[in-house]
Protein backbone atom coordinates (compact mmCIF):
# COMPACT_ATOMS: atom_id res chain seq x y z
CA UNK A 1 0.00 0.00 0.00
CA UNK A 2 1.52 3.40 -0.30
CA UNK A 3 1.85 5.43 2.15
CA UNK A 4 0.04 8.94 2.33
CA UNK A 5 1.15 11.69 3.91
CA UNK A 6 -1.23 13.38 6.74
CA UNK A 7 -0.99 16.59 7.93
CA UNK A 8 -1.41 16.71 11.47
CA UNK A 9 -4.89 17.61 12.70
CA UNK A 10 -5.47 20.63 14.53
CA UNK A 11 -8.49 20.50 16.23
CA UNK A 12 -10.17 23.45 18.15
CA UNK A 13 -13.05 22.53 19.85
CA UNK A 14 -15.24 25.52 20.78
CA UNK A 15 -16.93 25.70 24.21
CA UNK A 16 -19.56 28.44 23.26
CA UNK A 17 -19.66 30.84 26.43
CA UNK A 18 -16.02 30.78 25.94
CA UNK A 19 -16.01 31.92 22.20
CA UNK A 20 -18.72 34.10 23.02
CA UNK A 21 -20.96 32.25 20.58
CA UNK A 22 -23.50 30.79 22.67
CA UNK A 23 -26.10 33.91 22.22
CA UNK A 24 -25.87 33.29 18.43
CA UNK A 25 -25.90 29.57 18.66
CA UNK A 26 -28.93 29.54 21.02
CA UNK A 27 -30.73 32.20 18.53
CA UNK A 28 -30.67 29.96 15.95
CA UNK A 29 -31.97 27.06 17.57
CA UNK A 30 -34.25 29.25 19.31
CA UNK A 31 -36.08 29.43 15.81
CA UNK A 32 -35.51 25.77 14.98
CA UNK A 33 -39.14 23.69 14.47
CA UNK A 34 -37.62 20.84 14.56
CA UNK A 35 -34.92 19.34 16.36
CA UNK A 36 -32.16 18.99 13.51
CA UNK A 37 -31.70 21.37 10.97
CA UNK A 38 -29.10 22.69 8.15
CA UNK A 39 -28.89 26.49 7.73
CA UNK A 40 -27.00 27.51 5.22
CA UNK A 41 -23.71 25.59 5.69
CA UNK A 42 -24.16 24.70 9.29
CA UNK A 43 -26.24 21.82 10.56
CA UNK A 44 -27.63 22.09 14.47
CA UNK A 45 -28.89 19.71 16.58
CA UNK A 46 -30.90 20.87 19.59
CA UNK A 47 -30.91 17.92 21.89
CA UNK A 48 -27.01 17.14 21.30
CA UNK A 49 -26.37 20.59 21.21
CA UNK A 50 -23.35 20.48 18.40
CA UNK A 51 -22.70 21.62 15.27
CA UNK A 52 -21.10 20.78 12.27
CA UNK A 53 -19.81 23.08 8.70
CA UNK A 54 -19.98 21.65 5.34
CA UNK A 55 -17.11 23.47 3.37
CA UNK A 56 -19.07 24.16 0.82
CA UNK A 57 -23.02 23.41 -1.01
CA UNK A 58 -21.01 20.35 -3.30
CA UNK A 59 -21.27 18.29 -0.04
CA UNK A 60 -24.59 16.62 0.52
CA UNK A 61 -26.25 16.23 3.93
CA UNK A 62 -28.65 13.81 4.88
CA UNK A 63 -30.24 13.59 8.60
CA UNK A 64 -33.48 13.03 10.05
CA UNK A 65 -35.03 16.67 11.47
CA UNK A 66 -36.04 14.58 14.88
CA UNK A 67 -33.83 11.76 15.38
CA UNK A 68 -34.86 9.63 18.25
CA UNK A 69 -32.82 9.88 21.57
CA UNK A 70 -33.57 6.50 22.90
CA UNK A 71 -31.50 5.23 20.12
CA UNK A 72 -28.49 5.98 22.21
CA UNK A 73 -29.47 2.61 24.40
CA UNK A 74 -29.08 0.58 21.54
CA UNK A 75 -25.79 -1.15 21.48
CA UNK A 76 -24.77 0.07 18.07
CA UNK A 77 -23.99 3.88 17.37
CA UNK A 78 -26.59 5.57 15.31
CA UNK A 79 -25.95 8.49 12.68
CA UNK A 80 -26.70 12.09 13.76
CA UNK A 81 -25.98 13.35 10.47
CA UNK A 82 -23.89 12.80 6.65
CA UNK A 83 -22.38 14.68 4.89
CA UNK A 84 -22.28 13.24 0.96
CA UNK A 85 -19.10 13.74 -2.05
CA UNK A 86 -20.15 12.59 -4.87
CA UNK A 87 -17.59 12.57 -8.12
CA UNK A 88 -20.30 12.28 -10.92
CA UNK A 89 -22.08 9.05 -10.15
CA UNK A 90 -19.72 7.80 -7.79
CA UNK A 91 -19.15 8.45 -3.98
CA UNK A 92 -16.17 10.05 -3.69
CA UNK A 93 -15.97 10.76 0.41
CA UNK A 94 -18.41 10.95 2.86
CA UNK A 95 -18.05 12.29 6.36
CA UNK A 96 -20.64 10.96 9.29
CA UNK A 97 -21.40 12.17 13.07
CA UNK A 98 -22.40 8.96 14.78
CA UNK A 99 -23.33 9.09 18.65
CA UNK A 100 -23.29 6.16 21.17
CA UNK A 101 -23.04 5.45 24.88
CA UNK A 102 -19.99 5.15 26.70
CA UNK A 103 -18.77 2.42 28.26
CA UNK A 104 -18.63 2.61 31.54
CA UNK A 105 -15.31 3.92 33.00
CA UNK A 106 -13.98 4.72 30.00
CA UNK A 107 -11.71 7.08 28.54
CA UNK A 108 -11.59 8.48 25.13
CA UNK A 109 -8.17 7.32 24.22
CA UNK A 110 -9.50 4.17 25.00
CA UNK A 111 -13.19 4.26 23.68
CA UNK A 112 -11.12 4.85 20.22
CA UNK A 113 -8.86 1.67 20.83
CA UNK A 114 -11.85 -0.10 21.47
CA UNK A 115 -12.96 1.13 17.79
CA UNK A 116 -9.66 0.73 16.37
CA UNK A 117 -9.53 -2.96 17.26
CA UNK A 118 -13.31 -3.82 16.08
CA UNK A 119 -12.48 -2.13 12.67
CA UNK A 120 -9.41 -4.09 11.79
CA UNK A 121 -10.15 -7.21 13.90
CA UNK A 122 -11.27 -8.87 10.76
CA UNK A 123 -8.43 -8.17 8.41
CA UNK A 124 -4.98 -9.51 8.00
CA UNK A 125 -2.07 -6.83 8.68
CA UNK A 126 -1.65 -6.80 5.44
CA UNK A 127 -4.61 -5.90 4.37
CA UNK A 128 -4.44 -2.35 6.05
CA UNK A 129 -1.97 0.26 7.36
CA UNK A 130 -1.75 2.44 10.20
CA UNK A 131 -1.43 5.81 9.04
CA UNK A 132 -1.35 7.38 12.65
CA UNK A 133 -2.19 5.56 15.75
CA UNK A 134 -4.48 6.37 18.33
CA UNK A 135 -3.60 9.99 19.19
CA UNK A 136 -4.83 12.40 21.87
CA UNK A 137 -6.13 15.75 20.42
CA UNK A 138 -7.71 18.78 22.03
CA UNK A 139 -8.71 22.45 22.07
CA UNK A 140 -10.80 24.63 24.23
CA UNK A 141 -12.86 23.02 26.54
CA UNK A 142 -12.58 18.87 25.47
CA UNK A 143 -10.21 16.40 24.67
CA UNK A 144 -10.73 13.68 21.81
CA UNK A 145 -8.89 11.15 20.12
CA UNK A 146 -8.34 10.34 16.60
CA UNK A 147 -6.67 7.50 14.46
CA UNK A 148 -6.05 7.28 10.27
CA UNK A 149 -6.10 3.87 8.89
CA UNK A 150 -5.79 3.01 4.88
CA UNK A 151 -7.32 -0.02 3.93
CA UNK A 152 -6.57 -2.10 1.40
CA UNK A 153 -8.27 -2.13 -2.52
CA UNK A 154 -8.55 -5.96 -1.95
CA UNK A 155 -10.88 -5.25 1.43
CA UNK A 156 -14.71 -4.39 1.06
CA UNK A 157 -14.29 -0.96 1.88
CA UNK A 158 -15.97 1.62 -0.49
CA UNK A 159 -13.69 4.37 1.03
CA UNK A 160 -10.80 3.01 2.38
CA UNK A 161 -9.46 5.90 3.34
CA UNK A 162 -10.14 6.54 7.26
CA UNK A 163 -10.15 9.25 9.71
CA UNK A 164 -11.69 8.65 12.73
CA UNK A 165 -12.47 11.15 15.58
CA UNK A 166 -14.02 10.90 19.20
CA UNK A 167 -15.28 13.15 21.47
CA UNK A 168 -17.08 12.14 24.73
CA UNK A 169 -19.65 14.86 26.37
CA UNK A 170 -21.88 14.00 29.26
CA UNK A 171 -21.60 10.00 28.77
CA UNK A 172 -21.96 10.31 24.86
CA UNK A 173 -19.60 9.34 22.60
CA UNK A 174 -19.44 11.61 19.06
CA UNK A 175 -17.91 9.67 16.52
CA UNK A 176 -16.49 11.81 13.63
CA UNK A 177 -15.85 9.76 10.49
CA UNK A 178 -14.02 10.92 7.16
CA UNK A 179 -13.46 8.44 4.68
CA UNK A 180 -12.29 8.80 0.71
CA UNK A 181 -11.11 6.55 -1.99
CA UNK A 182 -7.54 6.93 -2.36
CA UNK A 183 -8.06 8.99 -5.23
CA UNK A 184 -9.93 11.30 -3.81
CA UNK A 185 -8.49 11.69 -0.11
CA UNK A 186 -5.68 14.44 -1.38
CA UNK A 187 -8.62 16.52 -3.12
CA UNK A 188 -10.74 16.34 0.05
CA UNK A 189 -8.07 16.37 2.93
CA UNK A 190 -8.23 20.06 3.40
CA UNK A 191 -12.28 19.68 3.55
CA UNK A 192 -11.95 16.94 6.46
CA UNK A 193 -9.32 18.93 8.43
CA UNK A 194 -11.93 21.99 8.21
CA UNK A 195 -15.08 19.70 9.09
CA UNK A 196 -12.98 18.60 11.88
CA UNK A 197 -11.78 21.87 13.38
CA UNK A 198 -15.10 23.57 13.07
CA UNK A 199 -17.10 20.88 14.81
CA UNK A 200 -18.48 22.78 18.13
CA UNK A 201 -20.53 21.54 20.93
CA UNK A 202 -22.20 24.74 22.87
Amino acid sequence: MTAILIVVIAIIIISGKQAGQLPAYLSVVDKMTQNSAMIEHKFYSKPFRCSLTRPDSTWIPQFENDPDSSKLLEEQPFTLVSLLKWDKKELAARVELNLSRIPLSRTVEQVALMDFTKRTANYDNDKYEVIREVTQAGGVGIIGAYYVVDFSPETDKELPILVSMFFVRKEIVYNLICSATADSYDAYKTDFENILKNFAFY
